[in-house]
């Protein structure tokens, strides 16, 4: 995978600080950032994913990264690039959110879970 590299949007490295207690997955993505040839996509993309889905309820009055993720997907896919993101955010979710999984899927944006990924890199074994 030599031409292959990873992107993380700030948006990421934000909510694994949150929900993750500055755990391996965070560091490795603030780590990570910093060596990303790309580093987000223009706000007018997130708001065209934001104004097709919702991703979390208006009465958590919380942000997620998946739209900025999603947006930075499109831009990368406009601009001529191959993409296809790591999520574990698949589990299906009542009317009118959906799951990035969901949403990459209905936009054609190959996605992988994370084990997946590590196992193919031969970080983590399969199965």
């Amino acid at each position: 995978m030599p031409e292959e590299r990873f992107v993380i949007c700030e948006q990421v490295v934000t909510e694994l600080e949150r929900t993750s207690n500055k755990n391996t997955a965070h560091l490795f993505a603030k780590q990570g950032k910093s060596d990303c040839f790309h580093q987000g996509a223009d706000y007018k993309i997130v708001k065209r994913i934001l104004r097709r889905y919702t991703f979390v309820d208006v009465n958590e009055r919380r942000e997620i990264c998946a739209p900025y993720v999603l947006a930075q997907a499109q831009e990368l896919m406009e601009s001529g690039r191959s993409v296809a993101l790591i999520t574990e955010d698949y589990r299906r979710k009542m009317p009118p959110l959906i799951s990035l999984a969901a949403a990459a899927d209905e936009l054609e944006i190959p996605r992988f879970g994370m084990m997946e990924v590590l196992g193919t890199l031969g970080i983590w074994p399969r199965g």
